[in-house]
């Protein structure tokens, strides 16, 4: 039995329909976007992005087993990309984050 929402907007302390905690979703994407785009929290984990994530983690989390590590990095999502067949958008996420470390970085340093 999956637990209630407790926010109908966020999800927070639920479960997607395909098992994905809908926070942990929810923060993802909203890390991810630029800033002026947004989403309808059911578009998160519409079947096709949800099928994707699913097997994104499902990879990923592997990855991170065959290390001992409880906790799914950037370093296992990018190789999971790899492995699924999608090394051109690992890249591309790979180029986002090296640019958003900088910028952290730059702030850090303001």
């Amino acid at each position: 039995m999956e637990p209630e929402p407790r926010d109908s907007e966020s999800g927070a302390g639920a479960s997607s329909s395909d098992g994905l905690p809908r926070a942990a979703v929810a923060k993802l994407v909203k890390e991810r976007l630029p800033p002026h785009l947004r989403t309808k929290p059911d578009a998160r984990t519409a079947s096709p992005a949800g099928e994707f994530l699913q097997m994104l983690t499902s990879e990923a989390n592997e990855a991170a087993s065959a290390e001992k590590k409880k906790t799914l990095s950037e370093a296992h999502l990018l190789g999971a990309l790899r492995k699924l067949g999608y090394p051109q958008l690992a890249a591309e996420c790979e180029a986002v984050g090296e640019a958003e470390h900088g910028a952290q970085a730059a702030r850090v340093r303001a």
